[in-house]
């Protein structure tokens, strides 16, 4: 079931994906503006990923020792930097109507998230390699 679901949500972002791009070339738009509607559709099509993994997770075997499982740590990072950088996607064709401290403050927050991230990648890498 899972399976299906994923599936559905790569088609439903594939379209929105193509239809906001010919919608950017047909009204002159396309690269001169951000297509957030692609990035947020993405962002949240990823998140409904990851927790349909995290359903599957807690149903599984391997909860029982998700300490050691790399897929958890990296599913966590990403769930982590995805739900942190919606809002600042959604601000993004707007960012030329805010200061420029404001600007700065968004793109701090993302470094910290990028870095978060990898900090979880690279703790779960450490933590479920198999000591010999």
């Amino acid at each position: 079931m899972t399976k299906k679901i994923v599936i559905g949500i790569i088609i439903v972002f594939n379209i929105i994906y193509f239809s906001s791009n010919l919608y950017a070339i047909y009204h002159g738009d396309y690269l001169l503006k951000y297509n957030d509607l692609a990035s947020i559709t993405g962002s949240f099509s990823v998140t409904i990923a990851i927790f349909l993994f995290f359903k599957d997770f807690i149903n599984s075997d391997s909860i029982l020792n998700f300490k050691k499982s790399l897929s958890f740590w990296i599913t966590v990072g990403l769930l982590i930097y995805y739900l942190g950088t919606i809002p600042i996607t959604t601000l993004m064709n707007s960012m030329q109507s805010i200061t420029k401290s404001e600007v700065h403050l968004l793109f701090n927050v993302q470094y910290i998230l990028v870095t978060i991230m990898y900090c979880i990648f690279i703790f779960g890498a450490l933590w479920s390699q198999k000591k010999e």
